[in-house]
């Protein structure tokens, strides 16, 4: 299964590169395609960790996956530009926050009142327009108020019209192993009463199918993003994103919703 996956990741790749696009100095063009090199980039991460055996931490990384999928999908949803400059901006609010925090830790440092005033400078007017530091968009609710916009871009049916099952299910159970939860860690707890010893995740990745789970997440939610950006760049390769994806379903015995572009 590691092996379709992988051969999923190759004929996406394939069929992206062989568009020849280039992209221009607007966010709403490079935006997107930064993010998917980053999703194949994630993706070869958790094949790699699977390889390994070590399911739950492959598990955990493919939660970025979701996570830039709904992002994306909510970049290229409507008002696309706006929001994809919103992203591409962030930069700005980290470098404030990071300035911020050293102001705090440091405030007798010799370079910190310059270091401080130096990032003001530069990115004080883009930091501002954000409402936290942590988060790049002033959406409500964050995340969560990204996947519960209905849907634009696509045609969909009333059960696809929100991507709130992805974030309250797939993206939920991922964060367990993310922020590694007891429910995450329960086959690692010792042996009480025995002289401890350190358990390896290899024991239980297998019993609990984590492997398979985090295969299936980060390849599902790839070619989700794949057909996203083919879908708001308009690259013509739907076809080659079906074809790449049809072995890897009988395989998984999954079969992925198939979107089709809303008309103007």
């Amino acid at each position: 299964m590691i092996r379709s996956a992988a051969l999923v990741a190759k004929k996406l790749k394939l069929a992206v590169d062989g568009v020849g696009v280039c992209p221009t100095g607007l966010a709403g063009s490079f935006v997107p395609y930064t993010v998917l090199s980053k999703a194949f980039n994630v993706h070869e991460a958790v094949l790699t960790l699977c390889k390994a055996g070590l399911g739950s931490e492959a598990y955990a990384v493919s939660r970025i996956m979701v996570e830039m999928y709904i992002g994306l999908r909510w970049m290229t949803n409507q008002d696309q530009n706006k929001r994809c400059e919103e992203y591409a901006q962030f930069v700005a609010a980290r470098r404030k926050h990071f300035a911020n925090v050293r102001e705090v830790f440091y405030p007798t440092h010799p370079k910190t009142a310059e270091i401080v005033k130096s990032i003001d400078h530069v990115f004080g007017k883009h930091a501002a327009k954000y409402k936290d530091l942590n988060f790049w968009s002033n959406v409500n609710k964050k995340l969560w108020g990204m996947a519960e916009e209905p849907e634009v871009l696509y045609n969909v049916d009333l059960t696809h019209i929100h991507l709130q099952w992805d974030y309250k299910f797939v993206y939920s159970m991922a964060s367990d192993h993310v922020h590694a939860t007891m429910d995450a860690l329960m086959p690692l707890i010792p042996t009480i009463g025995e002289p401890y010893k350190v358990r390896d995740s290899r024991e239980y990745a297998a019993r609990l199918n984590l492997i398979f789970i985090a295969v299936v997440t980060s390849t599902v939610y790839l070619l989700y993003i794949t057909a996203r950006v083919d879908a708001w760049r308009e690259l013509g390769i739907a076809k080659r994103i079906d074809a790449a994806s049809l072995p890897f379903e009988r395989i998984t015995g999954l079969q992925r919703y198939v979107y089709s572009r809303a008309k103007p």
